[in-house]
């Protein structure tokens, strides 16, 4: 009986590795086509905590190998790196869909990787070794986990945008070869199967159940990657500006910036009322939400406040520059290469267009909250204010946003950008002495731009700023 249950749970590793991998390659694919807004969308925490559970049993299941086989070390090893493994993937989905969590997910992600390093090591140094694939697996893993520890302890120690940006993209690689690295483990259990094949009492029941795992681990794979792809890929293929958004665009010049380094930006640009070359203007940049990512040059206006800044009244009280940037697919506000874009379009601008350059600032909502963080994060120097809405911001930044002001909102039930993002933000601006301005809408959600527009005072306040 136990050769029997010993080839059952070889058969199930063999489905539960391969199952994971997959996911993993789907995960490239989508990381490939949208890049970081993968994480913003909804999906993605069912995606994740599906794709902990099947790895977690995997891991469960090479304990009860490892304890089967005498291997001492792995098996206590192995069960430190399952429990640590069970208490990020709650945590994980704790904090994407509520408050609270996001200092626990820091710490038990630094005790996952401790587990496993802890449980690859184990396996090169005990008695596993003895089988070939046991080796070069644990070898493998032990090189790329070691490295990933260090590429995080970099970008957590790092305030550089830009270096953070490429490390986050190296993390993600890191993962997903550390993860694919458990193929090595397959030819070590088919090998163990093929010993087994004369096991008696393998019966039809056996075989069933087998297959129903399989089923099992198939469903839990491709429902949760079909939802994902909805979100991810299905919007980017189908979108079409609407009438009324091509309308309201075509009041907004169209143009191609290309920076420095040949990466071209699509963006809209709006005119002052009756521009006089003779008088500055100031500029705002105006961020568009996630949902106009593109390369139709027309969905961004609608999706931000640049509408309402070029309503007639708006027009005639407050005359300036709107610039209206298009982020593609796959990139975000503070991609390297959109960054570079964006400022230089900017310098580009103010050699064309008398712009006052002690009056710029930047707004936008949800993505262009997260943007506008950056911005001011980033480019201090750049902008007179900021209005991040429903956004979120490296804490780290403040000190530089002293010269900047800011007047942020939020929603206190937002489910899409936790309200708690803005309210780090502020908390930390205020401990670095910022007079800093902080509007939150109890009972209302993600969608607040209405009430940001009507708030009293806000527009001649934004205005009215100028940097010293």
């Amino acid at each position: 009986m136990k050769l029997v249950m010993k080839k059952i749970v070889c058969y199930a590793i063999i489905i539960l590795i391969l199952s994971f991998i997959s996911l993993d390659i789907f995960l490239a694919l989508m990381y490939l086509k949208v890049g970081d807004r993968l994480y913003s969308q909804t999906g993605f925490t069912l995606f994740t905590t599906h794709h902990g559970i099947i790895y977690l049993l995997c891991i469960s299941l090479l304990v009860f190998y490892f304890r089967y086989e005498r291997y001492r070390l792995c098996f206590w090893s192995g069960c430190l790196a399952a429990l640590t493994n069970l208490t990020h993937t709650i945590i994980l989905h704790k904090a994407f869909t509520k408050p609270g969590f996001e200092n626990w997910y820091y710490i038990s992600f630094t005790a996952l990787q401790v587990g496993l390093l802890l449980f690859t090591a184990s396996i090169i140094t005990s008695a596993s070794r003895e089988r070939k694939w046991l080796k070069v697996f644990g070898i493998t893993l032990l090189i790329l986990q070691t490295t990933h520890v260090v590429i995080i302890i970099v970008y957590f120690c790092c305030a550089d945008y830009q270096l953070q940006s490429t490390l986050s993209q190296v993390s993600f690689w890191l993962g997903l070869a550390a993860n694919a690295s458990f193929g090595l483990l397959i030819p070590n259990f088919t090998d163990e199967v093929s010993k087994l094949k004369s096991a008696h009492h393998f019966t039809l029941f056996h075989k069933i159940s087998i297959g129903f795992l399989a089923f099992l681990v198939t469903y839990f794979s491709v429902y949760p990657g079909l939802q994902l792809y909805r979100q991810c890929i299905t919007p980017s293929i189908s979108r079409i500006p609407t009438a009324k958004e091509t309308a309201v665009a075509s009041r907004f010049e169209a143009h191609i910036f290309t920076n420095s380094k040949g990466d071209t930006l699509l963006y809209r640009l709006f005119l002052p009322f009756d521009y006089n070359p003779e008088t500055k203007y100031p500029l705002a940049l105006c961020l568009h939400h996630g949902g106009a990512h593109g390369n139709d040059n027309v969905v961004q206006v609608e999706s931000s406040f640049a509408p309402f800044l070029s309503g007639y009244n708006m027009r005639r009280n407050h005359p300036s520059f709107l610039l209206v940037p298009q982020c593609p697919v796959a990139k975000s506000w503070w991609s390297p290469d959109i960054d570079l874009s964006i400022t230089e379009l900017m310098q580009s601008l103010e050699k064309q267009y008398r712009i006052d350059p002690k009056r710029r600032y930047v707004l936008g909502l949800s993505g262009g909250g997260y943007g506008s963080w950056h911005f001011i994060g980033n480019h201090p120097d750049l902008f007179a204010a900021a209005i991040p809405v429903c956004g979120k911001g490296d804490e780290r930044l403040v000190k530089n946003m002293n010269d900047v002001e800011i007047w942020a909102f939020h929603g206190s039930e937002d489910q899409l950008v936790n309200v708690n993002e803005s309210r780090k933000m502020v908390s930390a601006l205020k401990k670095n002495g910022h007079n800093v301005r902080y509007t939150e809408f109890a009972g209302l959600g993600h969608n607040i731009d209405d009430q940001v527009r009507g708030t009293p005072g806000l527009w001649d306040w934004l205005f009215a700023q100028r940097r010293k």
